[in-house]
């Protein structure tokens, strides 16, 4: 039987801003009826469960603490971030990105760039015997009206999950999320004029084992020689690299995937 598995996670890290905001959103993911794997820490388990009371069939919880994500996932990778983030260099380079949590929090990148770990995790366990497995984050309907972030157009998403799927949209500066264009020079003779959005992306599960490879050598690969963006930058270069496997749903007119989500709602 085909099957899709969602892959969410939420930490609060913005202690800035008002939790109550957060948790709407992420209230809104978790109100999906399909097979959902949840990594939080433990403080918001009980969340989870009184929004996935009536579909906890459908419901796997992976208790994750921040400091399970720097010594499960993200140890080999910890350091060489770390030194970026705080080298002025790398912060000075464009005159935005002191206001960003890639700055200033040490916890930003480490948790946005282990979403392709989540998602391989939650295909190890195979909870749910699926095809395909499709990342979304927490806070999409800050960006994306919850209308469109629905089950139609999960349902038809994953018809369109060959191998691994991106949505894109267009994108020319001179870097990606402060990854300089110069860092893609060293893998591909092909720089981007888009960007590969991580706000819901999916894979199929026979190239699953492949893409964490993939991720996982480019990720240590372009820190070690002093790149850092986020994950949107690796899946940007990672689409440069081999098309045929990273493939591009490509929108404009909008900085998030909202057309694409859009058109996967009214899919025929």
């Amino acid at each position: 039987m085909f099957e899709t598995n969602l892959v969410t996670g939420f930490w609060n890290i913005r202690i800035d801003r008002s939790e109550s905001k957060y948790l709407e959103n992420f209230r809104n993911v978790l109100s999906l009826q399909h097979n959902l794997t949840i990594f939080v820490p433990k403080v918001y388990e009980k969340f989870v469960l009184e929004n996935r009371k009536n579909i906890l069939k459908k419901t796997d919880i992976v208790i994750l603490e921040l400091e399970d994500i720097k010594n499960k996932y993200f140890t080999n990778y910890w350091d060489n971030l770390q030194k970026i983030r705080i080298d002025p260099q790398w912060y000075n380079s464009t005159n935005w990105l002191k206001g960003t949590p890639q700055y200033f929090s040490e916890w930003y990148n480490p948790i946005v760039m282990s979403k392709v770990f989540f998602l391989y995790e939650a295909y190890v366990k195979n909870k749910f015997n699926s095809n395909n497995y499709i990342w979304i984050d927490a806070g999409i309907t800050q960006h994306i009206p919850k209308e469109v972030v629905c089950d139609e157009s999960i349902k038809n998403m994953a018809k369109e999950i060959k191998k691994i799927l991106f949505s894109s949209v267009d994108y020319i500066g001179s870097e990606v999320h402060g990854f300089h264009y110069d860092g893609y020079k060293k893998y591909t003779t092909l720089i981007p004029d888009w960007l590969c959005r991580a706000t819901i992306f999916g894979c199929n599960s026979d190239y699953l084992e492949k893409f964490k490879n993939d991720y996982s050598y480019y990720l240590e690969d372009t820190l070690k020689r002093g790149y850092l963006g986020t994950e949107e930058s690796i899946f940007s270069l990672l689409s440069c690299i081999d098309s045929e496997m990273y493939i591009r749903y490509h929108t404009t007119g909008a900085s998030m995937p909202n057309i694409f989500l859009q058109n996967m709602k009214n899919y025929k």
